[in-house]
């Protein structure tokens, strides 16, 4: 491998490394950025490589349009990008040029389908797949500085350097496993660019599944995550430093009727009370009056109760196991609260876990009938020598 520390700096240059990756077939990249202060994360540096050359490209010093023939690159169909945890350089790409790299090939998600754990860094995964040790994070590094010294761009290279080679052996497993589909489809989920754009009526259904709100209350829940959202935006400073989650949630149920009354609230910025309370009260009056058929309907929190709990939580160890048997991360097969509306709604059918979008029909037939029979008691879990063991009654 020959990794070169001389950083890309000049779109001539630039073209030039474009051109050699646009040749291959696999490629990695990585990114570099700075979003502890920030709204949105500010791109520092991209890492990129061939299975044989590997560079630093210094974004800094190059204007938006002087990225374009890498940035195609990137989009070229043929060309099969390999990643570790996609979901910050796509947003990075995404923010910084309109761009989002596709096809990828998510190291983070494969690792999860080939018994590695839930959750591998980068560094543990290139001490799994070839018995080398990388060196120490620099995760609080400013990238934004200049110069970068050259342990930093070791350090840089090092996270791209190996991750071809990586991604062409987990892929070959993954063939024989007959999960590669499976892998390409998890990796693909982070092409999807409203995963990058304003999210602010998400987030509003779920924390108004977090507890019990009503349709009035919904509605000025709704309005005030929009509105931190814009503000966080135009201040360009992390949403927390606006107003928290649980904040918001608790200021559309009381609905406070005086900057007083706002003021009382913990987990709101103060100087935001006093430079917006007019327009948070503006949002909770607005909706105080309104008619109920004009309201929207609220989420309905799925809360169970005790004994649904404990159901829910003997199902959960028991995907756990099986998903020990089956060396892929249980993340992958139901969530908590996928099975949490199976226990609520007494799915006890695959087809209907399907149907209802709570997983893939390859799941469904993965685990499907195992997780039916422990719901119908036919299977059960003992303790033996100290380990969970499953029983076929």
């Amino acid at each position: 491998m020959q990794s070169h520390f001389d950083m890309i700096q000049s779109p001539e240059a630039l073209r030039e490394v474009s051109a050699a990756l646009a040749k291959e077939p696999l490629i990695a990249f990585d990114t570099e950025f700075i979003r502890e202060s920030t709204y949105l994360p500010k791109l520092a540096l991209i890492q990129t490589a061939t299975r044989h050359e590997a560079w630093l490209i210094d974004v800094l010093a190059l204007k938006p349009d002087d990225m374009e023939p890498f940035l195609e690159v990137l989009r070229r169909p043929e060309i099969l990008k390999v990643v570790h945890s996609a979901h910050g350089d796509q947003e990075c790409l995404y923010h910084s040029y309109g761009a989002l790299a596709s096809p990828l090939f998510d190291t983070f998600e494969a690792a999860s389908l080939l018994g590695m754990g839930e959750s591998v860094s980068l560094r543990d995964l290139i001490r799994m797949e070839l018995q080398l040790n990388v060196g120490k994070s620099h995760a609080r590094t400013d990238w934004l500085r200049r110069p970068i010294s050259d342990e930093l761009k070791k350090y840089a290279l090092s996270d791209v350097e190996y991750l071809v080679e990586i991604g062409d052996r987990m892929l070959r497993r993954l063939e024989k496993l007959d999960r590669k589909t499976w892998a390409l489809e998890l990796s693909a989920y982070y092409e999807n660019p409203r995963l990058y754009e304003d999210n602010s009526e998400e987030i509003a259904h779920r924390l108004a599944k977090s507890g019990r709100i009503s349709a009035r209350s919904f509605a000025i829940l709704r309005d005030l995550v929009a509105w931190r959202e814009k503000r966080a935006r135009a201040l360009n400073i992390p949403r927390r430093r606006v107003a928290d989650d649980e904040t918001l949630f608790h200021i559309a149920n009381a609905r406070p009727a005086s900057i007083e009354q706002l003021g009382k609230f913990r987990g709101i910025n103060s100087g935001e009370i006093q430079r917006q309370g007019k327009a948070l009260l503006a949002i909770i009056e607005a909706h105080r009056n309104k008619p109920n058929e004009l309201l929207p309907e609220a989420p309905r929190p799925n809360i169970p109760n005790a004994a649904q709990a404990r159901v829910i939580d003997l199902l959960g160890t028991y995907l756990r196991n099986l998903s020990e048997q089956l060396q892929i991360a249980s993340r992958h097969l139901l969530t908590a609260n996928e099975l949490r509306k199976i226990v609520l709604e007494k799915l006890h059918d695959p087809k209907q876990w399907v149907e209802q979008g709570l997983c893939s029909p390859q799941v469904a037939a993965l685990i499907g009938e195992d997780l039916r029979a422990m719901l119908e008691g036919r299977r059960a879990l003992s303790v033996e020598n100290g380990r969970i063991k499953i029983r076929h009654l």
